[in-house]
């Protein structure tokens, strides 16, 4: 078996690529990967590695990325405070380039494996392949993510090389069982189905209405705009800067991504950016007016008519992405645990502080639905059903 290492996803055939990807994956897919690849992310670089047999048959694949962020990424409270304060006076304070194997734009691991493939043997050969690359490229922190816990055993290769489990911020799902929306919002109780019907029925009366689109690109500096406002008052999450280009890219992506739109008038106002894969629908990125947002209940309604989407697109999941959980749990979203491996080759505490530094949040969700089979139980014991 040889691990090759290719600095372009445009180096490899997009069928020979896709063929061994699987059922929703979307975000492993070429045309994903090249489209976020040519979006020219912060200071991304990518490496896609290909494991072949000694005839050349493709076995397995993943893909990893240089970025430079702060260890202090997900802190909160005094601990968020004192890092800003020290950072006024040392701009670099706790800024590291790390190698990440994953995406910087979506949630999920990037490992593929042929059919009857050695999982173990070929997961072992990505860790050496990978700790190596970042050597070669003197990148001493190592992250590899996200899994969930019954996922993290099969991928140990990692942790048998020294990295350490941390926690990522938990997805929220909501799981669509449902053949409408309107059977939806029948199947909450009382509290929960008035607050929806009472923002949507606010927004139509301040003339507000929804379009859904999968041909978005002539939007892209307006989506830049709204997604950049949006970004600028993040108090819980900032990463990877998005553009005009990025929306442009993934535009590309045909009716596997989709824009849901707010319009007053002829104005785009709100976004929710979506991708559909097999058995998910996947909400990435969200863009805000705040000269309207407040008065009429913008973000709300995104969740709104990102949920309708999901129902009328039948897909049995709905991932509502990690922070702002509030308003998410209330259209039913629950979290569930993501779990990342890390490592850091020189100074070995850095692991132990981002643990620190990740604020924790319990599993599950709130009693939204009626009949909800798991509403009986504590809220940080309710599991994620399905995967």
């Amino acid at each position: 078996m040889r691990i090759d290492v290719l600095p372009t996803i445009e180096a490899v055939d997009p069928v020979e690529w896709d063929g061994i990807v699987g059922e929703d994956g979307v975000i492993r897919s070429h045309a994903f990967l090249r489209a976020v690849e040519r979006s020219s992310l912060n200071d991304c670089r990518f490496w896609y590695l290909l494991a072949r047999d000694a005839e050349g048959r493709l076995l397995g694949h993943c893909s990893v990325f240089r970025i430079s962020l702060f260890l202090d990424l997900f802190a909160t409270g005094p601990m968020a405070r004192l890092t800003s304060a020290i950072r006024r006076v040392m701009p670099g304070f706790m800024r590291l380039q790390m190698l990440e194997c994953g995406t910087p734009v979506a949630l999920g691991h990037l490992f593929s494996f042929a059919p009857g493939a050695d999982r173990p043997s070929l997961t072992a050969a990505f860790a050496e392949r990978i700790d190596r690359l970042a050597r070669d490229e003197r990148l001493h922190r190592r992250v590899i993510r996200d899994f969930t816990p019954t996922e993290m055993p099969a991928f140990d290769a990692f942790a048998k090389r020294g990295y350490k489990t941390v926690p990522n911020l938990p997805d929220c799902v909501l799981d669509n069982r449902w053949p409408s929306f309107d059977d939806y919002l029948k199947s909450m109780r009382s509290e929960y189905r008035y607050k929806v019907r009472r923002r949507m029925q606010s927004a139509a009366r301040a003339g507000i209405r929804c379009e859904v689109r999968t041909s978005f690109a002539d939007l892209a500096p307006r989506l830049e705009a709204l997604w950049t406002a949006t970004y600028q008052r993040s108090r819980e999450y900032q990463r990877e800067i998005l553009t005009a280009r990025w929306f442009e890219e993934m535009d590309a992506l045909g009716d596997r991504s989709r824009v849901v739109l707010l319009l007053k008038g002829d104005l785009v106002v709100a976004f929710a950016f979506v991708l559909v894969d097999d058995r998910t629908l996947r909400f990435l990125y969200t863009g805000l007016d705040y000269e309207h947002n407040r008065e009429d209940s913008l973000f709300f309604n995104l969740l709104y008519h990102v949920v309708r989407t999901g129902i009328e697109l039948r897909r049995p999941h709905i991932e509502l992405g990690i922070t702002t959980y509030p308003p998410k749990m209330d259209v039913g979203g629950r979290r569930s645990t993501l779990l990342m491996y890390m490592k850091h080759s020189r100074v070995p505490i850095v692991t132990t502080l981002f643990r620190l530094m990740t604020p924790a949040h319990p599993e599950g969700g709130r009693h939204v639905f009626r009949e909800d089979p798991d509403a009986s139980a504590p809220e940080g014991k309710q599991q994620r059903a399905g995967g």
